[in-house]
């Protein structure tokens, strides 16, 4: 596959069908569904039920986006910061999604990206994973073309301060391990088995998912 290029400006990443798979392709920018602001200021946050993951979730945002969405057991509000409530715009897509609706906030709702620039490469792409599906830490490395690059992945990945809406739980080991996750294994595995994707135990089961991307023309 192409790869993206170390100092490639690309403004998102998509997942297209390629020879009846599924691989990771460059596409400029359409200019919707994320930003890459390194300095929105946070203007809100509140907080937002969520039963299936036996807790809430905590959300900030800025005038560009979303900027934060902590998982329960994780939340640190910014005392600096009005406790409003959420806006629809994030708040009915998220519902839906925690409620078990077929949506997909990581498609949904509007992100800033606050971090590195390879940080944000990364959360791009992890945007593109779609719901019910996983790629493996390599695979994402590859699609941005960065040769063994899996751990700097998992560690772009690791500091990522938008749970769900940037799917880092999408992300797992190329032999069907689930991988780390900040917020802990049992956090991942619910938000796996909400979008429909088998686990057992701390892996995912084999034959129904794609753990890597194949490359261009293979």
């Amino acid at each position: 596959m192409r790869g993206l290029g170390p100092q490639a400006d690309v403004a998102s990443v998509m997942i297209i069908e390629a020879k009846g798979r599924r691989t990771l392709r460059a596409q400029p920018n359409s200019g919707g569904g994320h930003r890459s602001d390194a300095t929105d200021e946070a203007v809100g946050q509140g907080g937002l039920d969520a039963p299936v993951l036996k807790g809430s979730i905590w959300l900030v945002w800025g005038r560009a986006g979303l900027l934060e969405v902590q998982l329960p057991g994780r939340h640190r509000p910014r005392p600096e910061v009005p406790v409003v409530a959420v806006p629809d715009t994030y708040a009915m897509p998220l519902r839906a999604y925690l409620s078990g609706a077929d949506v997909d906030p990581a498609r949904q709702v509007q992100v800033s990206l606050v971090g590195s620039p390879f940080e944000r490469r990364v959360w791009r792409a992890l945007r593109a994973i779609e719901r019910g599906r996983v790629l493996s830490y390599g695979a994402v490395a590859r699609a941005l073309g960065i040769a063994r690059g899996a751990r700097a992945v998992g560690m772009a990945a690791a500091r990522n301060p938008l749970a769900i809406v940037v799917p880092c739980h999408r992300l797992v080991e190329t032999g069907h391990g689930l991988g780390g996750f900040s917020a802990g294994i049992p956090l991942k595995r619910a938000l796996l088995r909400l979008e429909g994707v088998l686990v057992l135990g701390n892996k995912v089961l084999p034959g129904q998912l794609e753990i890597d991307a194949p490359r261009d023309g293979a």
